[in-house]
This record gives C-alpha cells, sequence and structure tokens, in this order.
C-alpha cells in the first residue's frame, strides 16, 4: 500500500489498531473461559452475588466471570474491559424461545451409535456458558467486536454427533440464531454446502417459496445416520437432494449458473478456519449471477479479514517490504501475503481510506478479488 497519513489520521489509525489489538485479547479471554470455566457459575454463587451487588442476573453473572478471569473493577483497564466487551456480550436466554423452533418439536432421534460415529443429545448444564450467536460489530467504536455469551438458568438439550466421543455437531442456540438470516432469505432452488444434522435444510424445505434443497456433502458416514434417522422426519423430505461430493469440486466442476436461487455455504468451525474457504468461494460467486449466496458465520469472517487487512496496514507503517510477504507460516500468514499483493496500488492518505477499506462491503469485494 502506499501510506500517506497526516500526523493526526496517523494516530487516528494507531486508536484503530489498538482497538484491533484488544478485540483479539478479549476474544482470547472469552475462549480461555469457555474452555476452562464455562461451568464454575452456580445458582447459589448467582444470588449471593445479586445480593451483594445489587444487580441483575446478567450483571451479577459478568461479575463472576470477571472474578474468574481475573478482572479487577478497581482497576482502570480492567474495569474498561469489563465496560467494553462482558456487559454488553452476555445475555440471560430463554429455553422456551429454542424449544419452540419447528425443527426442536419435531425432530427426534434415539441415541444410536453406527462404529465410531454417534446421534446423542448432550445438554448445556444451568448457568453455563456458551458463544449463542455471531460477534458484533460496532463500526462506530473503531470495529469493536463482542463474542457473544449466553447462560440459561436451567439444563438444556440439543441434538449432536460426535466421532469417538468428539462431539463434530450440534443443533444449539448458536445455529438457530447464526442461520436465521439465511433461511429468512432462502428461496426457489436452494442448495447448501455442508449438512451437519439438516438444520439449514429442514427449516429451508418448510418455507413454501422453497421449492427443492440439494445439500452437498462429502461425509458419508454423516449422510447415512442423516439419511436413516432425521430425514424421515421432514415433512417435505421430498425438496430434499444429497449430492455426495466435495464442495468446492461441485462449486468448479459441476454447479451451473442456472441450477440454483440461493446457496448457503457452511463448511467451517470458526472465523480463522473458514476465512480461506470464504475467500476461495467468494471469487466464484461471479460466475453465478442469478445465484445469491450466503455464509455461515460471515460476520466472523469479515472479523478475521478485517483484522489481517489493518495487521498488513500495521506492518506497513511499520516497513515491512515485498521481503515479509514471500513466506508463511500458516493460511492467515498465506492470506496476509496475498492481501499485499492485492492491495499494493492501494492509497491510503487518510483515516477515511482506512475505514473505507475495511467496511464490511469493502471487505467482501475484497474477498472476491484476493490474488
Amino acid at each position: 500500500m502506499k501510506i500517506t497519513l497526516s500526523s493526526n489520521d496517523a494516530l487516528k489509525v494507531k486508536e484503530l489498531l489498538k482497538t484491533k489489538d484488544d478485540n483479539i485479547q478479549a476474544a482470547d479471554m472469552f475462549l480461555f473461559y469457555l474452555e476452562n470455566d464455562a461451568c464454575s457459575i452456580t445458582k447459589p454463587m448467582l444470588e449471593k452475588q445479586k445480593g451483594l451487588a445489587n444487580a441483575t442476573d446478567e450483571q451479577a453473572y459478568v461479575q463472576l466471570m470477571a472474578k474468574n478471569l481475573g478482572l479487577d473493577s478497581r482497576n482502570k483497564q480492567d474495569k474498561e474491559m469489563m465496560t467494553r466487551y462482558l456487559f454488553k456480550a452476555v445475555k440471560k436466554l430463554s429455553p422456551a424461545a429454542y424449544l419452540d423452533n419447528p425443527y426442536y418439536k419435531n425432530i427426534r432421534v434415539q441415541p444410536t451409535h453406527e462404529g465410531s460415529w454417534e446421534l446423542r443429545y448432550e445438554p448445556y448444564d444451568s448457568f453455563e456458558a456458551f458463544i449463542y450467536d455471531d460477534a458484533l460489530v460496532d463500526e462506530n467504536q473503531n470495529y469493536l467486536e463482542r463474542t457473544r455469551m449466553g447462560f440459561f438458568d436451567e439444563p438444556f438439550e440439543f441434538l449432536a454427533v460426535a466421532e469417538n466421543d468428539v462431539t463434530w455437531m450440534s443443533i444449539t442456540p448458536n445455529e438457530i440464531e447464526t442461520m436465521k438470516s439465511a433461511i429468512d432469505t432462502a428461496h426457489g432452488h436452494v442448495v447448501t454446502f455442508g449438512l451437519g444434522l439438516g438444520y439449514f435444510a429442514y427449516m429451508s424445505s418448510i418455507k413454501p417459496d422453497v421449492q427443492s434443497v440439494t445439500i452437498i456433502e462429502t461425509n458419508p458416514q454423516i449422510i447415512g445416520m442423516f439419511q436413516r434417522h432425521i430425514l424421515p422426519q421432514f415433512p417435505n423430505k421430498d425438496k430434499i437432494k444429497i449430492v455426495r461430493r466435495e464442495a468446492i469440486e461441485y462449486i468448479e466442476k459441476a454447479m451451473t449458473p442456472v441450477d440454483y436461487d440461493f446457496a448457503f455455504v457452511d463448511l467451517w468451525h470458526g472465523g480463522e478456519d473458514g476465512l480461506p474457504l470464504y475467500v476461495k468461494i467468494k471469487r466464484m460467486e461471479r460466475r453465478f449471477p442469478k445465484t445469491t449466496f450466503s455464509y455461515w458465520l460471515e460476520t466472523s469472517l469479515l472479523v478475521m479479514l478485517r483484522r489481517c487487512v489493518l495487521t498488513l496496514l500495521e506492518e506497513e507503517m511499520s516497513g515491512a517490504t515485498d521481503a515479509d510477504y514471500s513466506h508463511a507460516e500458516s493460511p492467515i500468514d498465506a492470506l496476509i501475503n496475498a492481501l499485499h499483493k492485492s492491495l499494493k496500488q492501494s492509497s491510503v492518505s487518510s483515516l477515511q481510506n482506512v475505514l473505507d477499506l475495511v467496511s464490511d462491503s469493502a471487505l467482501k469485494k475484497l474477498a472476491e478479488k484476493i490474488l
């Protein structure tokens, strides 16, 4: 990039970069909590904290989380972290809002083992923390990112599939919330890349304006279990077609511009592992002008891409040269190298140039042309 920022704008860009670093620190903090302390809060603890602090359930929950994370509200930096990232991101959820979902109400399976695979029900314990929706990004606060965490005040059961006792897929509130927009906009002839437990296929197929749902899935065990235990319960199973094929290969070699009105891509676990695939498929979109593409966790994917662009900007502001982008130790490194090449002729002469570069719409366009 050709960077010629005024001293004033350079300071403002550094504030943006500082928020990027704070976002990463907060995300790591949440991940640590989920991996180590997700079940650490109990009802007696919450009730005690509510009484001590005259707090709501959510406020008391955040205060207990903060203690487990070693945050001290008397410390200015810790208090800012709690205010910016915790209090606005944690939510007490209602089980009824999810149990009333058509998939939850109508799809019931008997737990079963098939080789190393198992269909089973798993619980969230009372007051267990979990991510319930995609990231929440505030562009008016230098693209502050919040991880939306939720909890129930009673146990909550959900369907899952595991291989060798390791859960691969599940139908949790996160799936329901993060697929809502795609399901609402699905129409006509639909293709979905990734089967999971068939939640998107089910919810799309019950829409009157959806004529067919083609599922592209490569895992024969997942396909078999779905066909035997879940698909027979679909009210519109005649709308469903399953193609066993790798997604990228199908798009490149089998999908034509007139096949589908809507495509939903769900091939990743999160933003970091999904970003390289997202970029790859975004480059293919132009071949299908008739098809509306929707991507699972697209906000998280754009969060990761924005971080990559800002990291590149930070490095180039510090004097990085072409030689620094000639090797990569990870897929994200490789993507930053490709961004360096794609943005080499871009001019950055103001804060507004930077903000224009990292907006959602700009990032989506950039994803389509990364070299």
